[in-house]
């Protein structure tokens, strides 16, 4: 991630480009708006989201498209309503004003070819934790004794590069992680992607555990399990 005055156009011409194929696609565009360029209807084409809508049944654009207006207002309430620690119902001290300063939206990566990117939505300082990759986690014995199918589909299964070791040798499998249909928003370490050479990532991968004596991290809910994080540097 750059953060270079180009970089920042191309997001915002991405976000609004997003936002106006949902203004389009459910007849809310206002009349008094410039009206957007028609969505082409050759197959190949992908829209701001990063999705191939005319590869797509009509059910699952619907659902695709509720999707993308919901993670689009998450986003935006994650930095206008004050942020909660629901162990004690108060507000938590994000910044003075109890609010996040900054979200993160897939859209379609900037980098050719390259699928769907995340993009920081807002302002994150240096150091500032950004995501986690969700999936399956494995710890290095239960590797060893799983079945050599599985072990198999590890070796050989991975066409995005989406397994990611631990340095304490514990494995992340986000392979059947979602990109759209998420629980939790910030569960999208999966999606990002590397700049190409010579550009120097200015993310680092960071490992953190759950605490033993935190009850809910039991919870068997993917989203919700603590892998590597992603930050600044």
């Amino acid at each position: 991630a750059n953060t270079n005055a180009s970089d920042a156009t191309q997001y915002y011409k991405l976000k609004k480009g997003a936002i106006e194929t949902l203004l389009q696609y459910f007849d809310w565009m206002p009349q008094s708006t410039d009206e957007p360029k028609p969505p082409t209807d050759e197959e190949d084409y992908v829209d701001d989201f990063g999705f191939y809508p005319n590869r797509s049944e009509a059910e699952i654009v619907s659902a695709m498209r509720y999707y993308h207006v919901r993670n689009i207002v998450r986003s935006h309430r994650v930095r206008t309503l004050p942020t909660i620690d629901t162990k004690t119902e108060t507000s938590m001290d994000v910044n003075k004003d109890g609010h996040y300063t900054y979200s993160i939206l897939p859209f379609k990566s900037t980098i050719s070819n390259a699928g769907r990117g995340v993009f920081i939505d807002g302002f994150a300082p240096a150091g500032t934790l950004l995501s986690f990759f969700p999936g399956k986690v494995w710890p290095k014995e239960h590797l060893m004794t799983a079945s050599l199918q599985t072990q198999m589909q590890f070796s050989q299964n991975d066409p995005r590069n989406q397994l990611s070791m631990r340095y304490d040798d514990i494995l992340i499998d986000s392979r059947q992680s979602p990109y759209t249909v998420v629980k939790n928003l910030w569960a999208a370490g999966h999606i990002v992607n590397h700049p190409p050479p010579p550009i120097k990532s200015t993310m680092s991968a960071e490992e953190a555990s759950e605490s033993n004596d935190d009850q809910s991290s039991k919870d068997n809910d993917e989203s919700s399990n603590p892998t590597y994080h992603f930050q600044p540097r």
